[in-house]
């Protein structure tokens, strides 16, 4: 399969620094690609298989994922499964920024250089106060250009530090992985 790269200035509006999609199936997000850009996608409903970098993942509702610029990917069915995905897609500038004025005490080469790409499962509360807040910053009317700028650089900043660094965090404080995996789980209604 080909690999198409696309690029910042196809995609992204200039004056938001932003691209947004809601995407209810697989038919139009299928093919494999890389960009110059940064894109986070949450899965809100269903399963599907994400093929990064070569390799095979099996992600569900509540994943969150951060796609990188070197990053190559696609999606492909799993098991019959139903996919719904939103997708944030911005500059490389941005998270420059961002990295840069969080500093040196964050572990940005966890986050920029790993394998795979980050991601992490949220729980049914997190998942839902996100999608509401991908929702908002879509619905920002038009002509607030300025607005729609700033209210999605505090949202990657928010995503960043409280979801892309939450292993950091545990590591430091000694939490092991599978403890907070058992708690995330634990939130679910299904599991009470």
């Amino acid at each position: 399969m080909e690999t198409i790269k696309i690029y910042t200035e196809d995609i992204l509006d200039k004056s938001t620094e932003l691209h947004y999609a809601f995407h209810s199936s697989l038919s139009d997000i299928t093919i494999k690609h890389t960009h110059d850009f940064y894109e986070i996608f949450l899965i809100t409903n269903g399963s599907v298989k994400h093929i990064i970098n070569n390799h095979e993942q099996i992600i569900s509702a509540g994943t969150l994922v951060f796609i990188r610029p070197t990053d190559v990917h696609y999606y492909a069915k799993y098991n019959n499964s139903q996919v719904e995905l939103l997708n944030l897609a911005f500059p490389k500038y941005v998270i420059d920024e961002l990295l840069s004025y969080l500093g040196d005490g964050f572990d940005s080469k966890r986050l920029l250089k790993s394998k795979l790409a980050p991601s992490i499962i949220l729980s049914g509360t997190e998942k839902k106060i996100l999608i509401n807040r991908f929702e908002k910053l879509h619905l920002l009317p038009l002509n607030q250009r300025s607005e729609t700028r700033t209210a999605l650089r505090i949202l990657l900043a928010e995503i960043i530090t409280n979801y892309f660094s939450r292993d950091f965090w545990l590591e430091k404080n000694g939490i092991p992985k599978w403890l907070e995996m058992t708690r995330i789980e634990m939130q679910k209604k299904e599991n009470f």
